[in-house]
């Protein structure tokens, strides 16, 4: 197993995030209530089976220095400037802000923002929400995806395929969490219009995800507050809000232009410099 894990073969890694994940989700899986009080822990130990298999797969495949490196990309905070803040506070604002003001003109009304607004008047509630989203989804997984498999997937692909591979395999990780009840997945259902989005939105970050990291010089970090800052964004807007169909189009399209736009504009991903990245020690 040892030796397996040492060829690095980014389908072995996503074969044992699939493993770790899914095994721990799998009984809250169609039970009644899903994942309420302590089951919680069940959910977010579940999440972190991208990070935990990154981990295992870089401490396999490189050496004292490569490790080094690793941690000094997932906690240091000096490969980020000042466009790559921007991007990752810009981003999901420019985003659900050009969605929403489509929205208004189509239907004449926007979501009150009732979360957003508890958070605000709840100091509580937001220090909560701002730690289990970080934690739940951003550095759950991120020391995986982007820390582990988007630099092997690199190796053999060009940039926009890799991305594309990374967010497919991501949004079927995902899959149990849509039989889980209680979860945004859930609600999304499997055959709809709103998986459809989920799945555009999912494979589209992937891809302004790796276009973020390889412009701040592989910065795990930047992954994941780009990943925080998204989810919290989405939080803001969607939770107890029901947007319907024009809503679910509108965020498809914005995600095609976006997407379009960071691949083909100067500068954008096609033309992405793609720093060496170290070879698996033996």
């Amino acid at each position: 197993m040892v030796k397996a894990l040492r060829t690095g073969n980014v389908w072995l890694f996503f074969l044992l995030t699939f493993i770790i994940s899914w095994l721990v989700w799998a009984p809250l899986v169609g039970r009644p209530g899903g994942a309420q009080g302590a089951l919680q822990l069940v959910l977010l130990l579940g999440a972190f089976g991208p990070s935990i298999a990154g981990v295992i797969f870089i401490y396999a495949t490189q050496d004292a220095d490569g490790r080094r490196d690793f941690w000094r990309r997932v906690f240091g905070f000096g490969r980020i400037d000042l466009p790559g803040w921007a991007i990752i506070v810009g981003l999901p604002l420019v985003y659900n802000g050009i969605t929403l003001l489509f929205y208004w003109i189509i239907t004449r009304s926007l979501p009150d923002f009732a979360f957003g607004a508890q958070m605000l008047s709840a100091p509580g509630l937001l220090v909560s929400t701002l730690v289990v989203t970080f934690l739940a989804g951003p550095f759950s997984e991120e020391l995986g995806w982007r820390g582990y498999a988007i630099d092997a997937l690199l190796k053999d692909n060009t940039v926009v395929l890799a991305s594309l591979i990374l967010g497919v395999v991501w949004w079927a990780w995902h899959i149990p969490l849509f039989f889980i009840e209680g979860l945004i997945q859930y609600e999304l259902g499997l055959f709809t219009l709103e998986h459809a989005g989920y799945i555009v939105s999912t494979v589209s970050l992937s891809i302004h995800m790796t276009w973020l990291y390889l412009r701040t010089d592989r910065s795990i970090m930047a992954a994941i507050l780009l990943h925080f800052t998204a989810n919290l964004v989405s939080q803001i807007v969607l939770v107890g809000a029901d947007l319907g169909p024009v809503w679910v189009v509108l965020t498809i399209v914005m995600n095609l232009i976006i997407t379009a736009a960071i691949i083909l504009l100067p500068g954008g991903l096609r033309t992405a410099q793609v720093t060496a990245v170290p070879a698996a020690s033996d």
